[in-house]
């Protein structure tokens, strides 16, 4: 893994706590002005409308709030977007040349809030989900390409194979609403 690489991808990591919860989760930038999350634990109260506080896990000074826009079951994924017309100050760009074989860097927080970078290998891809084997993979992770392009969203993993269910980019930004400028 490029140093320069995991150093750009902890700045997309933020924390959640829903306004009305004291359950806490992460969410995974993926565009300049969306964030996105899985819908289990910490998020499986928060339906669209709902408002989130985020805090900067690579920059803890650094803190906004969020409303829900998509809040998907069979997806497992909610789409959130900062109040105010506010943007993200680091984003990924996207992930293009996705395919199997091709190396890839799971990103998320660990159960003590630490940030834990895992390299895989996409397997498979199948009705815009790619399967790769990751060591401990976890739901929610965002994954991107070696460069740091955004490759997906992990919204499933299985114990006994280490296998994760990933999320296609083209999933998770549809969830945005649309091409720029559509809200």
């Amino acid at each position: 893994m490029k140093p320069d690489v995991l150093k750009q991808l902890k700045k997309y990591v933020y924390t959640t706590k829903p306004f009305n919860s004291e359950d806490e989760g992460f969410a995974i930038v993926v565009k300049k002005n969306f964030i996105a999350a899985n819908r289990n634990m910490a998020h499986q109260v928060l339906n669209k409308g709902s408002k989130v506080h985020l805090r900067s896990v690579a920059c803890p000074r650094a803190v906004t709030d969020v409303t829900v826009k998509a809040a998907q079951e069979i997806q497992n994924i909610i789409m959130m977007k900062p109040n105010d017309e506010e943007q993200f100050p680091y984003y990924p760009r996207e992930s293009y040349g996705d395919y199997e074989g091709r190396k890839v860097i799971s990103v998320g927080l660990s159960e003590n809030k630490e940030i834990q970078f895992e390299e895989g290998v996409i397997e498979e891809y199948e009705n815009g989900y790619w399967y790769a084997k990751l060591e401990y993979g976890s739901i929610g992770n965002g994954v991107f390409d070696e460069n740091g392009g955004f490759s997906g969203i992990a919204v499933n993993f299985n114990e006994s194979s280490k296998v994760a269910e990933i999320a296609s980019k083209n999933v998770v930004l549809c969830l945005t609403g649309g091409p720029p400028g559509v809200s």
